[in-house]
């Protein structure tokens, strides 16, 4: 895997954390 790949995978899981976290808050 390229490392811009890696990149984009890493971004992509925060992401969907801070999406999660705030389903969760509300």
């Amino acid at each position: 895997m390229t490392a811009a790949a890696m990149i984009l995978l890493e971004v992509n899981n925060r992401i969907i954390e801070e999406t999660l976290a705030l389903k969760f808050e509300n």
